[in-house]
């Protein structure tokens, strides 16, 4: 039986669809949503040989503009690559939701997807269908934009066009630098601002370190030392040393050492086992790297020169990156060394964020009160499930997921973009462990009442 919500929900996607390109503008590559002409089936109408090849059309399985054998005047038929690419924005397709089915051994299956929460792209269970469907990760990977990219290889290519300019995410420096190649494509960016916007927004939401955290100052060579704020990059701090006065990172102020070094920022870094300078060396040690995906410390190994998402323990590694535990544990002591601050940590019995005074911000130390009450006041209630699905007033649509109570489950609808209400979770997964206990208290309802039947 088809779910009671799906004919709404149809008509609000369609709608939110169609409600122009104003509200789109900052999402897709495209000037505006894809055409109908883009779905249809290509008609074969051979014509001259002199003219063959000449039109373009728009391919939904491999979500590219491809040369067209035919000289008819179908929809999906353009007079160039240019035209093709504008009138069916490949990234479009890439937000629509996931639709499932079970995969037949007739058909080509398209098994990967991309993921719009995290930016990622993933191989479902079943064959997926519709428009977010990608036969091959790398395809998805390429079309999407999925964060994946900036963290690609970018082997040199023979163009056969003639090169471009384009820009490119340098995962060592956190930056998107200047380059040329072959095309707009995978971690290759047609502006410094595109690949900001997926690269550097997305990476690394603190702005990348100096290239002067990396060395430790000169301690020996320069006459006089004095005493300085240095950045150790092993225990991601900034530390009072006795150095040369005019080395690079040695700084007046604690205050400017922290600017010049976010340790913060380490934490969006490839994992060791990643590094691009691990690739020749072996693993040295074990040491704790923080995965920002899952908002966890994981152990790993590293090698001697990577040292940037490398901490030696894992309350370091959750000190400094924020892990999604930070909320449950105590204050970090303020006996300190320097002088004291105002933080904000969460009192977990309180249920509050409260002001103190610290040594640092990191861990359970907050630099402001609405940076410690976004990161821990915000917990989900169970109470948030009963409450009926808003769409808001807004039109920057964007699909969510919301409990329903009728069918003891979470289910996809259009989000406006404010105002939603409490019933509302960015994932299935979020949605079903806020309302588990919910779904559960329903269940036992249910079975209590079929005991009572005579």
């Amino acid at each position: 039986m088809m779910h009671a919500a799906v004919p709404w929900m149809l008509y609000v996607l369609l709608a939110g669809l169609a409600s122009g390109q104003r509200e789109y503008e900052d999402t897709f590559w495209g000037p505006k949503n894809p055409q109908t002409s883009c779905y249809d089936a290509v008609g074969y109408h051979p014509c001259r040989v002199a003219k063959a090849g000449q039109r373009w059309h728009f391919d939904m399985l491999t979500k590219s503009c491809l040369r067209s054998q035919t000289c008819a005047e179908d929809r999906n038929n353009f007079h160039s690559r240019e035209d093709c690419e504008y009138a069916c924005p490949a990234y479009s397709f890439c937000l629509f939701p996931k639709v499932e089915q079970h995969c037949s051994n007739t058909t080509t299956q398209s098994q990967w997807f991309f993921d719009a929460k995290t930016h990622r792209c993933k191989k479902s269970a079943n064959c997926v269908i519709g428009g977010n469907a990608f036969v091959t990760r790398s395809d998805c990977v390429s079309k999407c934009r999925a964060v994946d990219v900036c963290d690609a290889p970018r082997p040199m290519e023979i163009c056969a066009s003639g090169q471009r300019t384009v820009w490119y995410y340098d995962p060592t420096s956190g930056q998107c630098l200047k380059d040329v190649n072959c095309h707009n494509r995978g971690n290759n960016f047609p502006s410094r601002q595109e690949c900001h916007r997926v690269c550097v927004r997305r990476v690394s939401p603190v702005a990348p370190p100096s290239p002067v955290c990396y060395s430790f100052p000169p301690t020996h060579g320069c006459g006089r030392l004095m005493e300085r704020w240095v950045y150790n990059l092993d225990t991601k701090r900034c530390e009072r040393r006795f150095v040369c006065p005019k080395a690079g990172n040695s700084f007046v102020k604690r205050s400017v050492c922290e600017k010049t070094c976010p340790s913060e920022s380490f934490c969006h870094f490839p994992r060791p086992a990643e590094d691009p300078v691990c690739a020749n060396y072996a693993p040295s040690k074990h040491t704790w790297y923080y995965d920002k995906h899952t908002r966890e410390c994981r152990l790993g190994v590293a090698c001697h020169l990577a040292r940037a998402n490398s901490f030696a323990s894992r309350q370091l590694c959750s000190e400094v990156c924020r892990s999604r535990d930070v909320c449950s544990q105590q204050p970090l002591p303020h006996s300190c060394s320097e002088k004291e601050r105002s933080v904000y940590s969460y009192n977990p019995d309180t249920k509050v964020c409260e002001k103190r005074s610290g040594c640092h911000n990191r861990g359970n130390n907050f630099p402001s009160m609405p940076e410690c009450r976004k990161a821990c006041e915000r917990r989900r209630s169970p109470e948030d499930c009963r409450h009926w699905p808003n769409r808001g007033p807004c039109y920057a649509f964007a699909f969510k997921w919301y409990y329903d109570h009728y069918h003891k489950n979470c289910f996809q609808f259009l989000y406006g973009g404010c105002n939603g209400g409490p019933n509302l979770f960015d994932s299935k997964e979020e949605c079903l462990e806020v309302c588990f206990q919910i779904m559960e208290e329903a269940e036992m309802k249910g079975a209590s009442m079929e005991l009572g039947k005579p």
